[in-house]
């Protein structure tokens, strides 16, 4: 009898066939984080009730969303200090941060907001691209509102109609949709460099460039790489704009276009992301490639995508709503929000750990629809936020439990539900296998998980453990032990081999006395069961439906099927 398993885990490779997977890899991970090496569930997402709209006749604990999202920002105030969140809809522009709801900011008469705009920082003001239909708007001052553009002149030509850009070297580029004439595509209008109002404009010798004029495929987006360097992203292809420094003149001079790849490009100009000093984006149909730098200073794309490894998840983009897939790089971790089979909006967020260098798998849940990440300062740190479809503002990675919108102004909570795969398990050597006896230690809060032994054939799949709880009060020893008063009147909260520590407030309260209590303080559980199936590999499945099942290490009984065939003819 062989003992095989694993004593910790890395990520999940949903590539390779399970049973060639190596030790520390699982084939699945649903809503799961790899931390210290044990798979646990993600933290939850809340619903901020500052992040809401106020409202007459609603409450200051009521959580009312801003409607469909056309597009949001964060602006920075380097003079009066303060950070703001800034949502843009088609019924109004709001502004909000924590401790407050969120008013509105005061349009030009007859603004209108299309259904998507980019909202971006200049150095102390903001700018809205409003695409092709809409010249921008800008403002200077959070209360006096949102400004038409000043007219251009002495030569300069006023910032263009765009659907994208970036604040770079104190100057803004944006991608020129001014109108539909041939002399318009691919061209990049770059202002001057100044005040808030020279950043609204441009010198009419030196205010452009174009990235590869007369390709099929149209711009898309604008990054920054480095100090002196842009990536121009086209829906086919990604260049790389260097030497960007000194005035527009020297830019006009200098500025140099190289390819980095003719080979796949992107459709969402939000899909692209910094991490560490590579450049992170989700390649159309390919999945998420990466631009880095070399030896030689030399800016060059990675061949093999680096989601490869979640190949399956590639696969299930629906690619036809792809175009509003964003990305986010957060807490040593990258998320990638893209809609998964038949969704039109993004349901689903891909996580990659960059400690681990590997993938988490995805997460998933009612609340998920991400319209589009932020980064904000919040309770002393930078936290990630998104912004959903439908207006709430979302803290992501918070808590024990997921925050779902209900009627107008309430929500509900759900835990996070959690699927886990093993790899296949089969000690290394080849031809059918016996397997025995699975061993699991877990770490539970509040659990109601299940567990199945997986292997090949059909309907030969075992359920080892259906729907198990653990009971808050009661005791796995002393067998004859008095359960646990919920009020902790006893003062004796942390009193070992309790078969749950989550906390039940009921009607009577609970006191915390001198030896206070832990919110989440997990237990831990052993298992043992008789799988009692042959295959070439066994996978271990535990899925969680209710409160925190970590699993900590999983060992599996086999052995060499000596029972022969039928014969082969």
């Amino acid at each position: 009898m062989i003992l095989e398993g694993d004593r910790g885990w890395l990520g999940v490779d949903m590539r390779r066939d399970p049973g060639q997977l190596e030790a520390g890899l699982a084939s699945l991970g649903v809503n799961l984080r790899f931390r210290d090496g044990r798979p646990a569930p993600r933290k939850g997402v809340r619903l901020l009730s500052w992040g809401a709209r106020a409202e007459a006749g609603y409450g200051p604990g009521d959580i009312l969303p801003y409607g469909q999202v056309a597009g949001a920002g964060v602006f920075s105030d380097p003079i009066g200090g303060g950070v703001w969140l800034i949502i843009a809809t088609q019924a109004g522009v709001y502004k909000t941060r924590p401790g407050t709801t969120g008013s509105q900011m005061p349009l030009p008469a007859g603004t209108t907001i299309p259904a998507r705009v980019q909202i971006l920082q200049t150095f102390s003001g903001l700018v809205m691209l409003r695409g092709e239909d809409y010249d921008p708007i800008y403002c200077d001052d959070l209360d006096e509102g949102w400004k038409t553009l000043p007219v251009a002149t002495g030569g300069t030509r006023a910032l263009p109609r765009s659907d994208n850009g970036i604040y770079f070297a104190n100057r803004l580029f944006v991608i020129d949709r001014s109108g539909l004439l041939a002399s318009y595509r691919d061209l990049v209008f770059v202002s001057d460099f100044g005040s808030t109002t020279d950043t609204l404009r441009g010198d009419a010798l030196y205010n452009a460039f174009r990235i590869n004029q007369g390709s099929r495929d149209a711009l898309v987006a604008l990054y920054k790489f480095n100090e002196t360097t842009l990536l121009a992203f086209k829906e086919d292809s990604v260049y790389a704009v260097s030497n960007i420094y000194g005035t527009n003149a020297d830019i006009s001079a200098n500025a140099r276009l190289d390819s980095i790849s003719t080979e796949y490009g992107i459709r969402s100009a939000k899909a692209v992301v910094q991490v560490g000093n590579d450049v992170w984006f989700l390649a159309h149909r390919r999945g998420v490639c990466s631009i880095r730098q070399t030896e030689q200073n030399k800016l060059q794309g990675v061949d093999v995508p680096v989601s490869r490894d979640i190949e399956p998840l590639i696969q299930r983009i629906n690619w036809q709503y792809a175009d509003n897939a964003t990305m986010a790089f957060w807490d040593n971790k990258v998320y990638v929000a893209v809609p998964l089979d038949s969704a039109d909006y993004n349901n689903a967020v891909l996580v990659y750990d960059t400690l681990t260098q590997r993938w988490c798998g995805h997460d998933e849940a009612a609340v998920i629809q991400v319209f589009d990440w932020l980064k904000l300062p919040y309770g002393g740190e930078m936290r990630l936020i998104y912004i959903s479809d439908d207006g709430y503002v979302c803290l992501y990675e918070d808590g024990l439990l997921d925050q779902i919108p209900g009627a107008l102004g309430t929500w509900d909570s759900a835990s996070v539900a959690t699927t886990f795969r093993s790899r296949g398990y089969g000690a290394n050597v080849p031809g059918r296998k016996r397997f025995g006896e699975v061993r699991l230690r877990l770490s539970t809060w509040w659990p109601e998980h299940s567990i199945a032994a997986l292997v090949e054939g059909v309907e030969e799949d075992r359920t080892l453990v259906a729907d198990q709880t653990r009971s808050a009060v009661a005791y796995d020893r002393p067998h004859d032990a008095t359960d646990w008063d919920p009020t902790n009147a006893n003062d004796d909260f942390h009193t070992p081999y309790r078969q749950d520590y989550a906390l039940n407030v009921g009607a009577g309260g609970i006191e915390v006395a001198a030896n206070g209590l832990t919110g989440d303080l997990h237990q831990e559980l052993e298992l043992a069961r008789q799988i009692h199936r042959r295959g070439r590999y066994v996978q271990i499945e535990v899925t969680g439906s209710q409160g925190r099942t970590v699993i900590n290490d999983v060992a599996i009984e086999c052995e060499a099927d000596e029972r022969r065939g039928p014969p082969v003819v």
